[in-house]
């Protein structure tokens, strides 16, 4: 045991490494090391519904469309037709258009590559609001006395409030999280059995320790409805924004 918690220590340190190394361009914001776990949210805020509707939308195609022949979010063509197009030459050289094209079909093939075709990706909802997933069927067994979500085979991508996108690591990674009635050791209950053994006129006794039985709510972990009731929450602000359709706030 000690001997795993020295290696889960030195990853923790090696992991903070890595994170202030990111830091430093400032793509994310800094995280204090006292804490054991985060996760971000990424809000984008679109000129109009339309717009982030139709990023939203590009997010389900791009796995099987590919970058340049996604629509161009706000406008009715391709990014292969806008890069083609008279008004782009205005912008772009004829080199760096072909430039574009060549890194947007790599691009087009690692993305076929990274997702095998059983992976699909859907429009739903969740908390009231539009969301992309992508779903497959997992072949890891469940632990016992794990209770996981109905949506356990889903990683949400994206989610659309009127304007806005919502995205993020703690996005994809919601389903993933055990419902908080799942069991687990208490870390701070125990109970001590008592073994007496006699022999050779002498008296042996073994006390075993063991932590009682207990959630993971109680425990203080985390769990999954308690990342619902974070994004229920960011959900409902943006849903706010006057131009969020009423529709969409009576959901939220």
């Amino acid at each position: 045991m000690e001997e795993l918690v020295q290696k889960a220590e030195a990853l923790k340190r090696e992991e903070h490494k890595a994170r202030k190394e990111v830091e430093k361009f400032e793509i994310v914001a800094p995280v204090p090391e006292k804490y054991d776990y985060y996760g971000f949210i990424t809000i984008s805020e679109m000129d109009d519904e339309k717009t982030a509707e139709q990023t939203l939308e590009n997010t389900r195609l791009l796995p099987t469309a590919g970058p340049l022949d996604l629509p161009v979010p706000g406008g009715r063509t391709t990014v292969r037709e806008a890069l083609k197009s008279d008004a782009m030459k205005g912008f772009m050289t004829e080199e760096q258009i072909k430039a574009a094209e060549a890194a947007m079909g790599e691009m087009e093939k690692e993305i076929k590559t990274k997702f095998p075709k059983e992976v699909k990706f859907q429009r739903g909802k969740y908390q009231g609001a539009d969301v992309v997933f992508a779903e497959g069927e997992s072949e890891r067994p469940t632990p016992l006395n794990v209770k996981e979500s109905e949506d356990i085979n889903k990683v949400f991508h994206s989610a659309r409030v009127g304007r806005f996108i919502i995205s993020g690591d703690l996005l994809r990674t919601v389903n993933a999280f055990s419902l908080g009635a799942s069991s687990c050791d208490s870390l701070h209950e125990f109970e001590t059995e008592t073994d007496v053994m006699s022999e050779g006129g002498m008296t042996f006794y073994t006390k075993t320790i063991r932590p009682v039985k207990s959630t993971l709510v109680k425990e203080g972990y985390l769990y999954k409805e308690e990342i619902d009731e974070i994004f229920r929450t960011v959900f409902v602000a943006l849903g706010s924004d006057p131009k969020v359709p009423p529709n969409m706030k009576n959901e939220l």
